[in-house]
């Protein structure tokens, strides 16, 4: 059993005692001497100063140092917070820029190589502490010298990624309490539910799931990332249960004070099923106001609020304006991701219920299948192993030069990532029984409703059963768009492109192998056909042919927990095929007989029924 470094200790000390009880400690949780590293435990002054890095521009006790010390020198990346107090600033390299080393959480120790050379003219913290100490090396020479080994012992390390024997050692177990646990001075007391006449709120702070602590916060692609369940872009507003909404009258997107003595801040709310009562949770990263192009002016600063354990908040009765992409999380009736209990799924384990729902389809095909010869392109996305993270969404806004169009164009359902991720619930709001999550790319029908509907035929069908988009034949009528039910494609309403194309630097942040769209220009997935044309063109060189695991799409590549599976459906060995035909497997709106290539796995849950 893990619990969260974020819960009481009572909390740890309970979850300790159920690994003894199991006898887990030892075999599956295994204690490490690790040092304890804490950053709260600052000086309250100090003549000079020197902040490496932009992970502490949240810390107001920082920023208070900087601005009473007489000198003082921040590594940063951009004009943040410290930045702009400090006496010298210096330009930070990117950590793709950079060679440095790191422990993974056992201990292992590992080599961090650098993937480009510095566009810029700046450092890394491992250059800086070097100039600090007279030595003046870069940062592989500090590097190098930390981890004395041979040149070949060297070449190995470099090859596999970490040092080897470098894991802390494992403790006793008779040591009564795991490192690391910090007891509060008191016991933990979980406030009341918040009624109409007590409004007092525990408060819980997080890392934003996209920018982070802010260090992201310049990141135009993570800003516009659909965060995980509220699916909210380009701002922070605090969660709150529905029944604590309710009593206190407040909506989505309305202002709320949250007040802990001297100290309060304004922001909006957003009603998150399944959240826990009596608790509001704020996410760090957004309001910084010095924090880059991008970053400038968006979300609201917790930060006066770090620190407080509880407030109080109100009502403010006004609202601001914060964007979802997705506006419901209802199935209207309709079978679209499926769950079922894993006691349904081996009662019935050739045909679950719960996967294959009854159809008004007939028996018969009334349509033929599509040709069969060569290859047969297609995808199974397992719902029981996605957990919702949207790397597959960023993943593929990289891989296919998908532009960013800001906060004003999202709120007018013009944003761009070819695949999103659909979040629904089972069960009340105040508890639900379950949350649902669902990728939908294109489907790549084989009776795809959007060709037959195009005048000039851009969007085509090819031989291997790619639904293809030509964009130079494209006149931007979005008949295809209003034809998808699966509602995948996107348009381009402005030359998105132009801010970056002609900025020499940004100009890398294209894709070579993918085309920039122009404005009036539909667009969608593609199963990343670049990536299977690179593939045929690899194996036709060395005269063989496409094995299964030869093309990987973005979306794949990137899915933490491998839900994704794509190949070659006519080869009966490979993963999407053997998935395809998986008794959990199911289509998307299958009663329209679209015949999607994507399908899906139903969730398999350990619930109860």
């Amino acid at each position: 059993m893990i619990v969260d470094r974020r819960m009481p200790h009572v909390i740890h000390e309970l979850a300790d005692r159920i690994n003894r009880h199991l006898g887990a400690i030892g075999s599956t949780v295994r204690r490490i001497d690790s040092p304890v590293v804490r950053n709260d435990q600052l000086p309250q002054s100090s003549r000079n100063v020197i902040v490496l890095g932009d992970e502490s521009a949240l810390l107001d006790s920082v920023q208070n140092i900087i601005q009473q010390s007489q000198r003082s020198v921040v590594l940063a990346s951009h004009k943040n917070r410290n930045a702009i107090s400090a006496t010298w600033l210096v330009p930070e390299s990117h950590f793709m820029e950079t060679w440095s080393d790191a422990r993974a959480h056992d201990g292992t120790a590992s080599v961090v190589q650098p993937m480009i050379s510095p566009l810029y003219k700046s450092m890394s913290a491992v250059e800086v502490l070097s100039a600090l100490m007279n030595d003046a090396e870069s940062g592989y020479d500090s590097v190098r010298k930390t981890w004395t080994m041979n040149d070949a012992e060297w070449e190995t390390v470099l090859a596999n990624g970490v040092i080897p024997n470098t894991a802390f050692e494992q403790t006793s177990e008779s040591e009564a309490e795991p490192a690391g646990i910090d007891r509060p001075s008191e016991g933990y007391n979980r406030p009341a539910v918040p009624r109409s006449d007590e409004t007092i709120v525990e408060l819980q702070f997080l890392p934003d799931p996209s920018v982070w602590d802010g260090r992201f916060a310049n990141n135009g692609w993570l800003q516009e990332l659909p965060k995980p369940l509220t699916h909210v872009v380009w701002d922070n507003p605090a969660w709150i249960a529905p029944a604590d909404a309710a009593n206190l009258k407040l909506q989505n997107g309305d202002l709320a004070r949250l007040s802990a003595g001297k100290r309060a801040i304004e922001i909006p709310v957003w009603i998150v099923p399944g959240h826990a009562q009596g608790c509001v949770t704020l996410f760090h990263g957004y309001g910084l106001g010095h924090a880059g192009r991008v970053a400038r002016e968006t979300g609201f600063d917790v930060g006066p609020l770090l620190g407080s354990q509880r407030a109080t908040i109100t009502n403010l009765h006004h609202s601001a304006k914060i964007v979802t992409t997705q506006h419901h999380q209802a199935m209207s009736g309709r079978h679209l991701a499926r769950s079922g209990s894993l006691n349904a799924y081996l009662d019935h384990p050739a045909h679950p219920e719960f996967a294959h729902p009854a159809s008004p389809l007939p028996e018969a095909n009334l349509h033929p299948a599509w040709s069969d010869d060569g290859h047969k392109w297609g995808m199974t996305i397992d719902l029981t192993a996605c957990v919702g993270c949207s790397a597959c969404v960023l993943a593929c806004q990289a891989e296919n030069n998908i532009p960013v169009v800001g906060k004003t164009q999202c709120d007018m359902n013009r944003h761009m990532h070819w695949i999103r991720v659909d979040t629904y619930y089972k069960g009340s709001a105040d508890l639900p029984d379950q949350t649902l999550h669902q990728p939908v790319p294109c489907m790549h029908c084989e009776l795809a409703p959007c060709e037959v509907v195009c005048p000039v035929a851009a969007t085509s069908h090819s031989d291997e059963g790619l639904n293809q988009m030509v964009y130079n034949r494209c006149i931007g009528t979005r008949y295809c768009s209003n034809n998808c039910p699966y509602k995948v494609r996107r348009f381009n309403f402005h030359d998105y492109s132009n801010d970056f194309v002609d900025t020499p630097v940004m100009e890398l942040l294209s894709n070579p192998e993918v085309s920039l769209r122009s404005r009036g220009v539909m667009e969608k997935c593609t199963y990343c056909v670049q990536r299977i044309e690179n593939a045929r063109i690899a194996r036709s060189i060395e005269g063989d042919t496409l094995r299964d695991g030869d093309i990987r799409t973005a979306c794949q590549s990137v899915c933490p927990s491998a839900a994704i599976r794509f190949g070659d459906l006519n080869d009966p060995k490979s993963e999407v095929a053997i998935a395809a035909k998986h008794p959990l497997n199911y289509s998307l709106l299958e009663e329209i007989n679209t015949k999607p290539r994507t399908t899906y796995l139903a969730e398999v849950n350990n619930r109860i029924s």
